[in-house]
């Protein structure tokens, strides 16, 4: 289970453990880890922080993620933008 006490260093390695602990193949999915996001799992985009300071900036830039998608014609996210602090033991997902 991912340790959400440790405090990491860079958001990729707390990224790392979560997809590992909720079994997400982002190493065998190319469409997981895409430009301009955290990652994409099951129609949600989902952005890392070490901490979230303020969630409307935060939020804020999940949304440019998904418009600067949809500017160069990629395929996004349809779900939810969810936003994972490692300072937090939950989620915040949003429904645009």
């Amino acid at each position: 289970m991912a340790n959400f006490n440790t405090p990491y260093s860079i958001e990729r390695d707390g990224q790392i453990e979560f997809f590992k602990n909720y079994t997400i193949p982002f190493e065998d999915d190319n469409s997981i880890l895409v430009d301009y996001t955290d990652g994409i799992y099951n129609g949600n985009i989902l952005e890392f922080k070490l901490s979230i300071d303020n969630i409307n900036t935060t939020l804020f830039q999940a949304i440019k993620y998904l418009s600067r998608m949809r500017v160069h014609g990629q395929a996004s996210a349809a779900g939810l933008p969810c936003l994972l602090s490692f300072s937090y033991i939950f989620p915040f997902c949003f429904k645009i």
